[in-house]
């Protein structure tokens, strides 16, 4: 079967190229799954690699711009598709050593920071190496600016005042997602039946975890 990419070629973000060099047992699993896709399904598989999304993916695969989305959605729904796209996944996780006990772990650093970590005794904030490696966890930006004089008669520069700032991670996001992968959003279904035993229609109730009761539950989550 003529194959758009050699077997283990995976995109991302960036839209490089990346080669990750399978073992012949995960190799010999992932073109038996290929053997069961069009050419055309293989590339947009491995399109989605690159941010995840259905539609732009299918567009680079060469789908029509309108139909992109409707056969984005209808083929990610084959089994084949979803086999393949699952063994995909799971090598780029064994490569990048991504397991789930390592994304909530690192989100749970992200939820659950203390803000007085960044700042030392003086209430000055702690440069970056200063930082224990689960506060670091949350920092998204680290900016310091200088406002500096000549000094007269010197090529020297006198800085007068210097400005550090910071952008700390979505602590709320954090929380949502570990609320998901945790399960606590999945209503839980409680068949019952009325006096007659005639089965009523089920109720689902949601759990929520402590200190959340005011998030949102979207439809469909």
């Amino acid at each position: 079967m003529n194959r758009p990419v050699s077997t283990g070629c995976f995109y991302f973000k960036e839209k490089s190229l990346i080669l990750f060099f399978m073992n012949k047992e995960d190799q010999a699993r992932l073109e038996e799954l290929e053997d069961d896709l069009t050419p055309r399904q293989i590339r947009l598989c491995q399109e989605y690699m690159i941010d995840f999304n259905g539609q732009d993916a299918a567009i680079r695969a060469g789908y029509a711009e309108n139909d992109a989305k409707v056969v984005a959605s209808f083929t990610f729904a084959k089994p084949h598709v979803k086999a393949y796209l699952k063994e995909l996944q799971s090598h780029t996780a064994k490569v990048l050593q991504i397991s789930r006990e390592k994304v909530l772990s690192t989100l749970s650093a992200m939820a659950f920071f203390d803000p007085a970590n960044f700042y030392d005794e003086n209430g000055n904030l702690k440069p970056i190496k200063e930082l224990d490696k689960e506060t670091a966890k949350a920092l998204t930006s680290f900016e310091v600016s200088e406002d500096s004089e000549n000094i007269e008669g010197s090529d020297l520069k006198l800085i007068s005042s210097r400005t550090a700032k910071i952008r700390l991670c979505d602590r709320r996001a954090a929380l949502d997602m570990i609320s998901k992968i945790l399960g606590y959003y999945a209503p839980i279904k409680i068949a019952s039946t009325d006096p007659k035993g005639n089965a009523i229609k089920p109720a689902s109730i949601y759990i929520m975890p402590p200190g959340t009761e005011n998030l949102e539950i979207r439809e469909g989550e």
